[in-house]
């Protein structure tokens, strides 16, 4: 049996390699991840003595070879291929672990050049993996370092037998073609950042978080997805229940109405993604209280959002809500400890968003769906660099209100509050 070895991500790759020796694989690897396992001792073929041609152009052409996809695609069971296989002396390849070059942290880098990027686009890697993938029947194929364990696992109990346990396998080769979506989407993203603003072809990659409690009602199943941007990925819970699909959504709003204020105290009252009151003040406890006296009675069971660490003050002052979340970029320990004292109330440490999150850059995008569809719409842009209020109304001990009821930067360049009535109880956004 022979095994192909090529890594960007080389964590656990030389005891995976032993383990596979140790069963009797035979080891091809290239490039670093042959020096590597060399230099721990594994024994290992070099690709160019499977293929007879030497690496070439720094590197660029070295596994694109039927030596190499010939073993790869060969179906094990076809007269033809088998034939093949022999006519044209090619060895078949029973395992492939490959990952590709770290073209997302390349390009996360804010001094990148281009002609950086371009040489971390991988095509021998995809190549390999995609036609693994495809004959994973006869060859498993492995992209996640972290399967290495489980593979070994049932080769050792003799699980993964050619053509006999197309579970493990299918499994493997669907991560792979997972892996391979989102490392494309991410190069064209790359590639198309400053081309049209609205692009002909959109393509998400999106990597699942978490679980929910619940979705838009409790008798649905919801998860969490997100992309490779810093945001809700970057989510950590402190305390509290397990969160559901409309906490995050008003946590969304919640962050996004205070990052406005990148440099003053913000705090804001999010109920059904609507804001019961946003407000600033001196202190997080002062800016609290200002917004909650802006609608006290649609504050309760809501999501309440600030911009800056909040203290044992902030945490002191609402003791006597009722909250469904609180989030903030951080919490004094002694803050921490007074919110755990509500055994159900998530408490969500989020990093802040930049101003451009916050809709100053013409890049951020609103996206919603629809049957079969995504709209795609530019964020609300502060104009002038101030507020204008869209409805006039009496402050209320120094918060902030604007316009009744809508969504905030949907239309309305304000802060705004709803009244509302106190939700029955046991009602599903108290849950």
């Amino acid at each position: 049996m022979r095994a192909l070895l090529s890594v960007s991500d080389k964590r656990g790759i030389v005891e995976f390699a032993r383990a596979l020796a140790a069963l009797g694989w035979e080891i091809v690897s290239t490039g670093g991840t042959a020096a590597a396992l060399k230099e721990a001792g594994v024994p290992v073929l070099p690709i160019e003595q499977v293929t007879g041609f030497p690496e070439i152009m720094d590197g660029r052409v070295k596994t694109l070879h039927p030596k190499v996809h010939g073993g790869l695609l060969a179906r094990r069971r076809h007269p033809g291929d088998v034939a093949a296989l022999k006519q044209h002396g090619i060895t078949p390849i029973d395992l492939v672990a490959v990952n590709l070059y770290p073209f997302r942290d390349t390009v996360a880098r804010p001094d990148v050049r281009f002609e950086q990027a371009i040489e971390q686009i991988d095509i021998g890697g995809p190549s390999m993996l995609r036609s693994a993938a495809k004959n994973h029947q006869d060859v498993i194929v492995v992209a996640d370092p972290d399967d290495y364990p489980a593979v070994i696992a049932a080769l050792k109990a003799g699980e993964l037998s050619p053509g006999a346990s197309p579970g493990l396998r299918r499994k493997l080769a669907a991560k792979v073609f997972a892996h391979t979506a989102a490392y494309d989407a991410a190069i064209h993203a790359y590639l198309a950042k400053d081309g049209a603003a609205w692009p002909e072809q959109l393509t998400l990659a999106l990597e699942r978080r978490q679980t929910l409690r619940y979705g838009e009602n409790p008798h649905q199943a919801a998860a969490l997805y997100a992309t490779e941007e810093p945001g809700i990925r970057d989510l950590r819970q402190l305390h509290g229940k397990e969160l559901s699909f409309n906490n995050l959504l008003d946590v969304d709003a919640a962050v996004a109405a205070v990052a406005a204020w990148p440099d003053r105290i913000a705090c804001a009252v999010i109920k059904h993604t609507t804001p019961c009151g946003i407000a600033l003040g001196r202190s997080p406890a002062q800016a609290y209280e200002r917004a909650l006296a802006t609608d006290r009675i649609s504050a309760f069971g809501s999501v309440i959002a600030f911009n800056q660490a909040a203290d044992r003050a902030a945490a002191d002052a609402m003791r006597e809500l009722f909250v469904e979340v609180v989030v903030a970029p951080e919490f004094r320990d002694d803050a921490l400890a007074v919110l755990r004292e509500k055994k159900n109330l998530r408490v969500i440490a989020l990093p802040r968003l930049s101003t451009g999150r916050a809709g100053t850059s013409s890049a951020c995008a609103a996206a919603s769906s629809s049957r079969s569809g995504f709209g795609r719409a530019g964020r609300w842009t502060k104009r002038r660099g101030r507020w204008s209020p869209a409805v006039r109304r009496r402050r209320t001990s120094g918060a902030t209100c604007g316009s009744r009821g809508r969504r905030w930067g949907a239309s309305s360049p304000t802060p705004c509050c709803s009244r509302g009535t106190r939700p029955p109880s046991g009602s599903a956004r108290g849950r």
